[in-house]
């Protein structure tokens, strides 16, 4: 398999993980930190399909890249990884509506 489609793997892994964990946290709402709503919170978040999938993504992402790093050296691979910010930015705007202003487009 081609080192950039490995790459593009682990990335779109770790991106579809993020999209994941906002999904999660927009059902969960805000986390306060007070110790009445703490425990709840934690409860909630643990339980939250969508939590448990990005961190399952998470996890295949981060072993993927272990499979990467061993083939490659990681001033290569990280570099084509950093493709992520710019998937997410436009996951995010798709997928969960989030409006991107032009400052952030532009970095």
């Amino acid at each position: 398999m081609h080192i950039f489609f490995l790459i593009l793997l682990s990335t779109v892994f770790t991106v579809v993980g993020q999209l994941f964990f906002r999904k999660g946290m927009l059902d969960v709402g805000e986390v306060s930190f007070s110790l009445q709503s703490l425990g709840k919170t934690l409860g909630e978040t643990a339980s939250n399909i969508y939590v448990i999938s990005g961190f399952i993504l998470f996890a295949l992402g981060a072993i993927w890249w272990l499979v990467i790093l061993s083939k490659v050296e990681v001033s290569y691979a990280y570099p084509i990884g950093s493709l992520g910010y710019v998937l997410l930015l436009f996951a995010s705007w798709l997928f969960l509506g989030e409006s991107i202003p032009l400052s952030r487009w532009i970095g």
